[in-house]
Parts: C-alpha cells; structure tokens; sequence
C-alpha cells in the first residue's frame, strides 16, 4: 500500500541493502507481553533476531535479479512470511527441496561467509 506507515523500502547496491537490513532488523521488537489472565501477563519472546536476519539474508542471496519484484518480508503476531522472487533452481525441485540445493548466485552467497 502506498505511503502506509508499517512499510519500510530498501534500495541501493547490494552492501548499502545488506547493511540497512542488518539494522532494520536490529530495530524489530522481539518480545511482546501475553495476556495470561485479566490481570496478569506474562512475556513472550517473539522470533529471534538473528533468525530473522539469517532468513531475510537468504532471501536476498537466493533471490531471482532477473526479477524485477522485490523481496517482500511480512510479519504477523504467529508467523512470518517472506516472498523472494524466483523459483527453486538447478536441481532444486520441490519433491526434493530441502534435501537437494542449487544455488543461483553462488558469489553473492560466498560473500555471505
């Protein structure tokens, strides 16, 4: 949605993208109170950080630059959903995925080391 407060855009080469994702994430909250009973709660750890950024650096390493859509990352109170443009690639299929890994950008992912 255009101009909606909750959506943050990246742009950029790719070590000036990287860098503000690592500190996008730095800045997501990761607990968050449950309400156990009327009067009490309890706090709950959200997803971690680190997870969150690993997943979201995939998304970029593994991510189809023919595309021309970005990388969407989505963030509910249960889950998270993140869309990377492409699909599974080389020998990657979905009868055999995660077992079997191709990657597409195998410079890109070795800088990730």
């Amino acid at each position: 949605m255009e101009g909606d407060p909750t959506e943050k855009r990246f742009t950029g080469d790719l070590l000036t993208l990287l860098r503000e994702l690592d500190a996008f994430v730095r800045t997501l909250p990761t607990v968050r109170p449950l309400g156990v009973s009327a009067l009490r709660e309890e706090t709950t750890y959200d997803f971690p950080p680190v997870a969150i950024r690993e997943l979201l650096m995939n998304a970029v390493a593994h991510r189809s630059y023919d595309a021309a859509s970005p990388i969407r990352f989505y963030r509910f109170s249960d889950r998270l959903e993140i869309i990377s443009p492409g699909p599974l690639y080389g020998e990657a299929t979905p009868a055999n995925f995660p077992r079997q890994t191709s990657y597409r950008n195998p410079v890109i992912r070795r800088s990730f080391d």
